[in-house]
């Protein structure tokens, strides 16, 4: 699944853009660099989230594979999430569970911090309680992998989908 996500990445991108996103960005118009970043940002997460939630204990199973790649696409997302925020474009919706799933998968306190962080930005203008929810999740699922690092030295064992489900929380995002 992995290799299909690259793949279909690397063959359907434009060649005459840059792959850096910040260069990519330069040579769009406005109007199509959203259609652009919202991509951009919909590929890494779909390659985040095949890294670490397809099935439950996937991150014990699979322990170190990825990890790499994985601290590249949590950066990728949160730049995108860094701009957006910082040009207030809270309308972009999108960026929400993106930022949560990051948060989640990151093994890096600065990273899970500036998550956080750009949740709570885009809180008060979100719509329903989408942002509220993913954030309140989003702590919860920080102090579980601080309990589980502190008591067997990481925090693999944590499974977002499996406290959810537990806790009877419902996070939906729209526009993703």
């Amino acid at each position: 699944m992995q290799g299909d996500l690259r793949n279909h990445w690397a063959v359907h991108y434009p060649r005459i853009l840059p792959v850096a996103l910040n260069a990519a960005r330069e040579f769009l118009p406005e109007r199509v660099q959203r259609v652009f970043e919202h991509a951009y940002l919909l590929h890494r997460t779909c390659l985040l989230f095949s890294h670490t939630s397809v099935w439950s204990g996937q991150r014990v199973e699979c322990s170190t594979a990825g990890d790499e790649e994985i601290e590249q696409l949590v950066s990728d997302v949160l730049e995108l999430a860094r701009m957006t925020v910082e040009a207030e474009h809270f309308e972009r919706r999108f960026v929400v569970f993106p930022l949560f799933l990051a948060g989640f998968a990151t093994s890096h306190p600065e990273k899970k911090r500036l998550a956080m962080e750009l949740l709570v930005a885009m809180e008060p203008t979100s719509v329903g309680k989408n942002t509220a929810a993913s954030r309140e999740l989003l702590q919860i699922i920080y102090d579980l992998q601080r309990q589980s690092l502190m008591a067997v030295g990481h925090s693999l064992a944590v499974d977002w989908i499996d406290v959810m489900t537990e806790r009877g929380m419902h996070v939906v995002n729209f526009g993703l």
